[in-house]
């Protein structure tokens, strides 16, 4: 249960204090039955990893875990994931190695590791692990649309990207659902509004966990960003403030949470509000800066740099761009090359040079 409350805290489902406290009492009764076991300490190293982003309490409880427990490859697989959020690349890499090497068949452990490798910009490595998940269950939506995306952040073709995610909604309604978000954002990235529609009708009332951020996403936003990418500003205005008092509760009620943060931030760039926008912007970046999250602290900067681009200033979005660009974490060639968001940079040289250090390199010749 301790794991099950972390997971809908971490993931932004139920990121309040009162989910916590009902991760830590589970873990409490756990504690008190046997106190030493490998088991509980790999969740006290869970418990301060995602409860609290204490990194070292968090390796030190699952360095202990692995003593008792040296053949589970998930222990390292977690170990590796608290390595990639504190830019340990070199320990990252071996610890999901190892997870690997202790358990070939582990679907999840295969997953995490290739999407490790995709964040560092390691696509051919990715891909080999995203295809060997695959070969155990072919017709995971997840995994499907990270091989895609995958093939997508390293030459910037749309449609490697949109193949796979249109074949698993083919399976039918639940499998659809499953890529609605993938197949919205790749819509936007193609400026296809007939598919965007398509996708948008598959998001739930409730809204849409988006895996690359760890956020849960409003229905309201995604309509709003929809609507705002293809000029139907009375249908942009409407779902735009509608998701704007969502996420402005949300930073309320959770005020540590960069991910409410910065899509207040991108919500009020489209909406004029612009002050605002680039404060929420900030906010989110002083939350979770890339010094204390690795994994996805370059997102707030890259979203930074959107929101200055719908403000119109070009050199501070050139500036969290250039930024972006070089964490190994940050922003793909597929994303500067195809998404909206950077369309009003494309005539600029310097915004064609941050795009050029990112293209796949030519070894033709080699």
């Amino acid at each position: 249960m301790c794991e099950t409350h972390l997971d809908l805290y971490w993931a932004g489902f139920d990121h309040t204090e009162q989910r916590r406290e009902m991760a830590r009492a589970a873990l409490q009764k756990a504690e008190e039955i046997q106190p030493d076991a490998g088991e509980v300490h790999w969740m006290k190293g869970l418990y301060a990893y995602h409860g609290f982003r204490d990194y070292d309490r968090a390796l030190a409880e699952l360095n202990l875990a692995t003593q008792l427990l040296p053949n589970e490859a998930r222990l390292y697989m977690v170990i590796g994931s608290v390595d990639r959020r504190t830019a340990r690349w070199k320990e990252a890499d071996a610890n999901f190695k190892r997870a690997v090497e202790l358990d070939p068949r582990n679907f999840v452990v295969l997953m995490e590791a290739g999407s490790t490798f995709q964040g560092m910009r390691r696509y051919a490595e990715a891909r080999r692990l995203y295809e060997q998940a695959l070969s155990i269950l072919p017709n995971d939506p997840f995994v499907s649309y990270l091989l895609g995306f995958n093939s997508f952040a390293q030459t910037a073709d749309t449609t490697e990207w949109r193949k796979p995610l249109q074949l698993i909604a083919q399976q039918g309604p639940e499998a659809a659902r499953g890529v609605a978000f993938p197949l919205l954002v790749c819509s936007w990235m193609q400026r296809d509004k007939s598919e965007a529609e398509k996708a948008l009708a598959l998001i739930p009332a409730e809204g849409i966990a988006n895996s690359f951020d760890e956020a849960f996403v409003p229905r309201e936003f995604c309509v709003g960003r929809t609507a705002w990418l293809f000029g139907n500003k009375e249908l942009a205005q409407t779902a735009l403030t509608a998701a704007r008092a969502i996420f402005e509760r949300m930073t309320r009620e959770q005020p540590d949470y960069a991910q409410g943060w910065s899509y207040l931030g991108l919500t009020d760039a489209m909406l004029g509000r612009c002050a605002e926008a680039i404060q929420e912007g900030k906010r989110a970046c002083g939350i979770l800066p890339f010094t204390k999250d690795s994994w996805i602290g370059s997102i707030w900067i890259t979203n930074l740099a959107a929101i200055y681009t719908r403000c119109g200033d070009k050199e501070a979005a050139l500036e969290q761009l250039e930024k972006s660009v070089k964490l190994p974490t940050g922003i793909t060639y597929g994303e500067l090359k195809k998404s909206p968001d950077w369309d009003a940079l494309r005539g600029d040289s310097r915004f064609q040079k941050l795009v050029a250090s990112l293209a796949p390199k030519d070894t033709s010749s080699k």
